[in-house]
């Protein structure tokens, strides 16, 4: 049977181990300094393949070749430890990674911060006794952008009270707009941009799973909606300003994907109705009251992408 030791002890140089069978009884002999092993050759020519003669009657460990590392050489060898201790390397280094990052959670209660943004779409639609053309045009009105800023505090893993700001907008224009009345037909040049500030406090409820990392959060409060238009045609520009009470929800899941830092999608979804509003013209300034029946219906669904920071201390 034969072995070649390399790396061994002996510094600068190749070892090579063979083990022969022994012509008489079983022994195994051990070696423990190189002065142990006898008639040892050092050719001049060395070959990995080259054996000193010896009594072949003995129990023997034998066959030993040295030959001196030429730098190539020693350079590869070298260059094998060092891929050869490289994954290990990553291995550990993304163990202590993970043991890190096992540490016990950060979000159990605390301060937290939070912006989101995304599309929205304001619920009430167009009125289908209006011209097609308008009726269009209020539909494509209906679809906007917002973004939010919210912060609160968490009493435990599970309840908190905070509030939350959203910006609203939408804007349509269209130029030479074709209403047909009858047999005529009229142009316009219609522009709206609508904006609506929305502040909510809010009581918040959440459900914490993965070891804490996922977490489901409910909000629910009463909402304070600031509305406003302004309208332009050909001749004409009207700017529309109300306020009115509301509710506002919301529904998010998030991740944290470093210590303290999440991210995640949100669903929000606010409730309320215009009941009277400021009218002004440039000139002139009135403020009009609505029936019922002509309540302006400011309901609007928001969904978003958002980043949420959690300031709360780790549970020991």
């Amino acid at each position: 049977m034969k072995r070649i030791c390399r790396d061994t002890p002996f510094y600068g140089t190749d070892l090579e181990l063979k083990f022969l069978p022994p012509s008489t009884d079983d022994v195994k002999p051990i070696v423990h300094t190189l002065s142990a092993v006898p008639d040892l050759e050092i050719d001049k020519n060395p070959s990995p393949f080259i054996q000193p003669k010896q009594d072949m009657t003995k129990p023997r460990i034998a066959d030993f070749t040295f030959k001196p590392l030429s730098v190539n050489h020693f350079s590869g060898n070298l260059l094998q430890l060092f891929l050869f201790i490289l994954p290990f390397l990553f291995i550990a280094n993304l163990s202590a990674q993970t043991i890190e990052y096992n540490l016990p959670p950060k979000v159990s209660e605390g301060f937290w911060l939070g912006a989101a943004i995304g599309p929205s779409k304001l619920v009430e639609k167009a009125p289908d006794s209006l011209s097609p053309e308008i009726h269009d045009y209020l539909n494509k009105l209906r679809s906007g952008w917002h973004y939010s800023l919210e912060g609160g505090y968490f009493f435990n893993k599970y309840m908190g009270l905070g509030a939350k700001y959203v910006h609203f907008n939408t804007k349509q224009e269209v130029d030479s707009l074709v209403v047909k009345f009858f047999t005529h037909n009229y142009y316009f040049n219609l522009s709206n941009s609508i904006s609506i500030n929305t502040l909510s406090p809010m009581a918040y409820g959440r459900l914490l799973l993965l070891k804490d990392r996922l977490s489901i959060v409910g909000g629910i409060g009463p909402a304070w909606v600031f509305y406003r238009n302004i309208g332009n045609t050909v001749t004409d520009s009207v700017t529309i300003k109300g306020s009115s009470p509301g509710l506002s929800t919301s529904l998010r899941i998030t991740y944290e994907v470093i210590p303290n830092l999440h991210l995640g999608i949100q669903c929000s979804y606010t409730r309320a109705f215009l009941k009277k509003f400021t009218e002004d013209n440039g000139t002139t300034t009135k403020e009009i009251e609505l029936a019922e029946k002509d309540y302006q219906n400011l309901s609007r669904m928001d969904y978003s992408f958002g980043v949420y920071y959690y300031f709360g201390r780790r549970r020991e």
